[in-house]
Order: C-alpha cells, then structure tokens, then sequence
C-alpha cells in the first residue's frame, strides 16, 4: 500500500526506500498531482489479468478514469519529482533526521515516556515507554498527556492531524523545522509541567 508513502518516502516510495519488490502496489492522489485519483501497479502477470476479456479477466472501470485534469497535474508532479529526487528526497530526510533527534534526544534525557516513530518524512508521537513493534504496544497509552500536547502544539501555531501521523515536505525548510524544534520541545515541557509525563 503506497497511497501514504508513495514518492513520500523515496521517488519510488516504500518500496525503493525498503528495497523490497511488492506484487502489486496501490498509489493515491500524489500521482495525480493532489487530485483525486488512484492506481494499482504490479507485474505483468497479475495486471495482464485486467486485459482478459469475461469471466477469466478482472473488470476495472471508474468515471474519473484517466480524467485529464488529474493526469496533467500528475504527470508534472512526478516529472518535477523526478527531476530533482537527488535534491528533494535527501532535503527532506535530512531535515525529518533533525526535527525526531531533537524531539527523541529531549525525551529521552528527561525520560518523558515518549516514543517517537519516523521513517523519513513520516513522523508519529506515541505516548507510550517501550518499543513500538504492532499496533497492540500502542495500548494502553497516556491519552492525557497526548491530548494535552496536541493542544499545546495548536497554542504555538503547530496544527497535526487529527490521527497525529505528520508528514514533512520540501517547503519545510531549515528555519521552519527550528520553529517546530522549538514547539514540540516546549509541548511537551508544557506537559511535564502539568503533571502529565
């Protein structure tokens, strides 16, 4: 599934980043520039399958299919992507590098119970005290202390969304990621404060 990390993670998305080869693939909008827009990839074999006429074939249609709008966006998406992956990719993860060592670094030597999860450009804040490995290690977590650090981040002009999965991108730039240093350290000092880690 690569509608999250599809070009977010490597200009081939999770599977360049991982170095693995998936049979099929699923990509969101990023391939359609930010358009509403989705596509499934695989090999030959399995995609030969949508060509095969009947009950031996898998039909595939849509409205939207190949919408030109979303294609034209799309393709100069990908083409700029592409054009600049040598610059783009390493920016980003370079930065992503920074912001979760400054935030992991201060949770740590304040033993904050904070556990922070990044994969590139992808970062989460789990407000657990052991290592992350399935979705059970999430449970039970400090729901107070979460709650309340959203809300500290809103007062310092920092807005996540609402699953608290946040994503960096190339317009994050150097100055940018200092001012979200600074609002995530002050977060969850604002938390400590309070009682709540």
């Amino acid at each position: 599934d690569e509608v999250v990390t599809g070009f977010r993670l490597a200009y081939g998305g999770a599977q360049v980043y991982y170095g693995v080869t998936p049979d099929l693939a699923s990509f969101g909008k990023i391939i359609g520039g930010g358009a509403a827009v989705g596509a499934l990839c695989g090999r030959d074999a399995l995609m030969g399958l949508f060509a095969q006429p009947g009950s031996s074939g898998v039909f595939s249609g849509g409205t939207f299919n190949g919408n030109p709008i979303s294609m034209t966006a799309g393709a100069a998406t990908l083409r700029l992507l592409k054009e600049r992956k040598d610059e783009i990719y390493p920016g980003i993860e370079r930065r992503s590098a920074r912001l979760a060592s400054t935030i992991a670094e201060h949770c740590a030597a304040n033993e904050m119970g904070v556990t922070l999860m990044h994969a590139a450009s992808i970062q989460c804040i789990h407000f657990v005290d052991r290592p992350i490995r399935t979705f059970r290690d999430l449970h039970p977590s400090n729901r107070a202390a979460e709650e309340a650090f959203y809300i500290f981040l809103l007062d310092r002009g920092v807005l996540l969304p609402g699953f608290h999965v946040y994503f960096l991108s190339a317009a994050h730039d150097d100055a940018m990621i200092g001012r979200l240093e600074t609002a995530f350290v002050e977060a969850l000092d604002e938390c400590r404060a309070d009682g709540l880690l």
